[in-house]
C-alpha cells in the first residue's frame, strides 16, 4: 500500500466524523432510539466509561450527553431535534464499542478517535445542547440534584 505524499497518520474530528457517518453507526442509533431496553443497556454501557481515565478531557460533555440521551429516552425532554439526538445516540454507541475506527484496547492511541468525534459532535450540536442545558437548569430541584451527580453503572 502506497501512502500519499501529503499523508497526515493524526486524523481531524472532521475526518473521523466523516468516516463515522459512513459506518453502521447511525442504523444502530434509529434501533436503539426504538427500543428501550436497549437503549438503557447502552446508557449503562456510557454510565460504566465515566471511571475510564482515559476520557477525563471530554468528562464533561460525556456526561452532558449522557443526560441528554436520558432525559429524551424517559420523556423527560421534548423539546429536541431529532437529527441532533440521532448523532449523538450513533456516537455514544460508538464510543462503547471496543472496536471501532481505532480498536480502544491499543494503549495510547485506543480512545483518540472516541475524544475528537465526541468534540466534533459536541461542536456540532452546540445549540441543540445548549437548549437542553438551559431546560436541566429550569427544573426542579430534585432533576437538579440527580444530574450534577455522576450516574452509577
Amino acid at each position: 500500500m502506497k501512502l500519499k505524499k501529503n499523508y497526515n497518520p493524526i486524523a481531524t474530528g472532521r475526518q473521523v466524523y466523516q468516516n463515522f457517518v459512513r459506518g453502521r453507526w447511525f442504523s444502530e442509533a434509529k434501533e436503539y432510539l426504538a427500543d428501550k431496553d436497549k437503549m438503557h443497556d447502552l446508557l449503562g454501557m456510557v454510565a460504566y466509561l465515566f471511571r475510564n481515565r482515559s476520557l477525563a478531557p471530554v468528562f464533561k460533555d460525556l456526561l452532558l450527553l449522557y443526560y441528554y440521551v436520558k432525559d429524551i429516552a424517559s420523556g423527560k425532554y421534548q423539546n429536541y431535534s431529532k437529527a441532533k439526538i440521532l448523532m449523538v445516540v450513533a456516537l455514544l454507541i460508538y464510543i462503547v464499542t471496543p472496536f471501532d475506527l481505532v480498536p480502544d484496547w491499543i494503549p495510547g492511541a485506543g480512545f483518540l478517535d472516541d475524544i475528537a468525534l465526541l468534540g466534533y459532535v459536541v461542536k456540532m450540536a452546540d445549540k441543540e445542547l445548549e437548549r437542553y442545558y438551559r431546560w436541566s437548569k429550569q427544573q426542579p430541584k430534585t432533576a437538579k440534584k440527580e444530574t450534577s451527580t455522576v450516574p452509577n453503572s
